[in-house]
């Protein structure tokens, strides 16, 4: 398998005065573009995928339009980027969090979203 070139370096890094959302945002997305090019280039030799997208849960216990809230700052930007996020508001009588992932208790959580585009379980030998 090929490696994939740096996403980043160093130097880009510590230049970049706007370690923002709009930052993290940028690095994430252009690793998950990685992630994704490193399982066609494992399917496409016939070996297992290295890692799964499983998506992320942001639950928020206050609501997310709140100021300097860490869950609605992030869904501000995905929403910007157009990223498909599952919205769970259990103030307005919408879909419960529980509905959708059980273990989680929508009386805790006012409002929270799923991205199916979140976190990537790396495949463990």
């Amino acid at each position: 398998m090929a490696v994939a070139s740096c996403l980043f370096t160093p130097r880009q890094w510590l230049n970049d005065e706007s370690a923002d959302d709009e930052f993290w945002f940028r690095l994430g997305d252009r690793a998950i573009k990685t992630w994704r090019e490193w399982n066609a280039e494992a399917a496409a030799t016939g070996q297992p995928q290295l890692f799964y997208e499983t998506g992320v849960l942001f639950l928020r216990k206050g609501l997310l339009d709140e100021p300097d809230s860490f869950e609605g700052d992030t869904l501000k930007v995905l929403e910007k980027h157009k990223h498909a996020v599952e919205r769970f508001d259990c103030t307005a009588g919408g879909r419960k969090v529980h509905e959708r992932f059980p273990a989680w208790t929508s009386k805790e959580y006012i409002e929270s979203y799923h991205n199916p585009a979140g976190v990537r379980n790396v495949r463990s030998k």
